[in-house]
């Protein structure tokens, strides 16, 4: 199955494609969706599985407009079920 995923601005410095302020994606080595968090009273993204924090100012300085979308193919797992109950 694919999914489509639109972007309305990208920022070449960082490699991130914004859709809105809570849809935003890294999109250098694969596609990641960041966490957006406050930190300090200031907007921050976070990438999952790190501690690193991109802040929105950081991010919004190198944005441009540049709609564009990704079509990514989503695997689903599937489970087995057995017919034997004993």
């Amino acid at each position: 199955m694919e999914q489509k995923i639109h972007f309305k601005y990208f920022n070449p410095q960082l490699n991130i494609g914004m859709f809105d302020l809570k849809n935003l994606y890294l999109l250098n080595p694969e596609l990641m969706k960041l966490i957006p968090e406050v930190y300090k009273a200031k907007l921050v993204f976070r990438i999952p599985g790190s501690s690193k924090r991109i802040s929105y100012s950081k991010i919004e300085k190198g944005l441009f407009k540049n709609p564009f979308f990704i079509v990514e193919t989503i695997q689903f797992k599937t489970a087995h079920f057995g017919t034997n109950l004993n």
